[in-house]
């Protein structure tokens, strides 16, 4: 369906407002005016939704600008491997808690403090599992955490995600 509103829908509200519906799934276009804007955000929900079929995502909401980066760097499935394991090493492995609070904390800019209270969780916590983090990473994250952000969004939206 299309709607005309002035700002993005809140995914995390949406998600809650089909969590017994089971078989929905919603891939949100990018927002933009006027027919031209109409036919782009119409392609860039197609390209969501394919994104979502295509890793065979567990997610149920998603929105282009939030899936527009994993959507180009896993168009070779071989090649978005290879870079995950490189990337991520036996953090690919890590606990989908461990590999959310590192989500989190390089969403955050890599502030411990706001990555925290977003976890509701102590700063040392966090601290913790930073450091347990670049013990399992190839390359510690301060020096790598790019690539390690785009790495684990792509895991995040694969099938087998249960965060």
């Amino acid at each position: 369906m299309w709607i005309a509103v002035a700002a993005p829908p809140d995914l995390d509200r949406l998600e809650q407002a089909i969590d017994d519906m089971r078989g929905i799934r919603i891939a949100i276009g990018s927002t933009a005016a006027g027919i031209e804007g109409f036919r782009s955000s119409h392609f860039d929900a197609v390209a969501t939704q394919r994104l979502l079929a295509r890793l065979h995502s567990p997610q149920r909401v998603a929105g282009f600008e939030n899936v527009e980066l994993v959507s180009l760097v896993t168009q070779d499935a071989t090649r978005a491997d290879q870079f995950i394991k490189r990337t991520l090493g036996k953090f690919e492995s890590a606990s989908p808690g461990l590999q959310a609070a590192v989500r989190t904390f390089l969403n955050e800019q890599c502030n411990a403090s706001r990555a925290a209270t977003r976890l509701y969780a102590h700063r040392n916590t966090l601290l913790r599992q930073l450091n347990r983090a670049d013990e399992l990473l190839p390359r510690p994250l301060a020096q790598n955490s790019v690539n390690v952000a785009v790495a684990l969004d792509i895991v995040y939206w694969r099938a087998g995600s249960h965060e």
